[in-house]
């Protein structure tokens, strides 16, 4: 890694899949360390209820926790996190009384410095 570089860190947290991506970044370079896509279903009965279920939060947070890992082995220096719409023709945010918790998620993942 150069000196202009940053090693970044971007979970990507979806109706069906969590991702995961950390990268060295540099102006006019990324460089792939680490991918994961994890299928997690948050957004399961979410049109019907209006609601996150309990435990498509868990199964999240799971997923989160092992990307937790990866992210401090790898040392990464910054974290974005992207909560994604759910599909239909109101694009409609997830749940936003649900947002707070998936943030809480990622926070705990940020390195303390």
């Amino acid at each position: 890694m150069d000196i202009e570089s940053q090693r970044r860190a971007a979970i990507d947290i979806g109706t069906v899949t969590t991702r995961l991506l950390v990268a060295d970044v540099s102006p006019g370079a990324v460089t792939e360390l680490a991918r994961s896509t994890d299928i997690t279903h948050l957004g399961r009965d979410l049109t019907a209820t209006g609601r996150l279920a309990p435990e498509a939060i868990e199964r999240v947070r799971d997923v989160v926790a092992g990307y937790c890992l990866t992210i401090a082995e790898l040392g990464v220096k910054a974290i974005q996190m992207v909560a994604g719409k759910r599909a239909g023709p109101d694009q409609t945010h997830l749940a936003a009384n649900d947002i707070p918790q998936l943030w809480q998620l990622v926070e705990a993942c940020a390195p303390h410095q």
